[in-house]
């Protein structure tokens, strides 16, 4: 198997994962009193950022054979990058 399309496949995996872990923690996130709460718009900001991540690489996923893989993998490569700049 291809280490590149690996990577990728674990990556968007990891989103996946990530961002149904936030969406769960903001389901049960407890009713929060009126004004209060400053910690749930950091969390409501960190969901919309997970999935914000994973429709990029869905989007570049169903883009790859159209692209061809010198740029897709370029693609790739810029997306990877962006995502783990702080």
């Amino acid at each position: 198997m291809d280490p590149v399309l690996e990577a990728w496949r674990s990556l968007r995996t990891r989103l996946e994962d990530h961002a149904r872990a936030l969406a769960e923690e903001v389901r049960a996130y407890p009713s929060p009193i009126a004004r209060c709460d400053d910690q749930l718009p950091g969390l409501l900001a960190r969901r919309t950022e997970a999935y914000a991540a994973l429709r990029e690489v869905e989007s570049l996923d169903r883009e790859r054979e159209a692209l061809g893989d010198a740029e897709w993998r370029a693609r790739a490569a810029a997306l990877l990058e962006r995502l783990a700049a702080p």
